[in-house]
């Protein structure tokens, strides 16, 4: 394992920011695939329309939805949250236009580490303190306190990752066995 894969797993990724698109969970696309699951336009046949092409295109999708869902499940629910956290916190940190954007400084100081670091400053009851030294980081002492939630924030990302690793791993040798 690479250092890298410590704190991004491309798996996570796609399957808590991307896959509800990808499944038709959230589009019209849902509909398609439930009509040709049935069978398609009249008679039970394969539809050759271009619907039917995008629902094959898509079916990789389901399955590895399948086994990264099963793979979720597994994971300790205390990694789970920290990685729905980082995941789904580096979401938030849109541009300007975005309706979602962490408070003032939180996401200069954080970056793709907003959401685990809150939720660690929650969790240690620092997030007002942490909310303070990001908005105003020259001011004595916030910068210290901001590494330090940051490098905590690293540190369970790093476990987490680590914990979901482990499970993928055991499911993949309960798989080949």
């Amino acid at each position: 394992m690479k250092a890298n894969d410590e704190l991004y797993c491309a798996d996570l990724d796609w399957w808590l920011t991307q896959r509800d698109f990808e499944c038709g969970h959230r589009s019209n696309f849902g509909g398609f695939v439930a009509m040709l699951e049935r069978g398609g336009g009249g008679g039970g046949v394969d539809s050759s329309d271009p619907y039917h092409e995008a629902y094959r295109s898509r079916l990789p999708s389901f399955d590895r939805d399948r086994r990264i869902a099963h793979e979720w499940a597994l994971t300790p629910a205390p990694s789970r949250r920290m990685l729905f956290a980082h995941y789904a916190g580096a979401l938030v940190t849109g541009g300007e236009e975005s309706y979602q954007r962490w408070p003032k400084g939180l996401g200069p100081q954080l970056g793709k580490l907003c959401g685990a670091a809150v939720v660690v400053a929650f969790d240690a009851g620092e997030l007002g303190p942490l909310l303070e030294a990001c908005a105003n980081s020259a001011k004595e002492g916030a910068g210290e306190f901001i590494s330090d939630i940051r490098n905590r924030a690293e540190a369970a990302v790093r476990a987490a990752h680590r914990d979901y690793y482990q499970v993928t791993e055991a499911s993949l040798d309960a798989w080949v066995a």
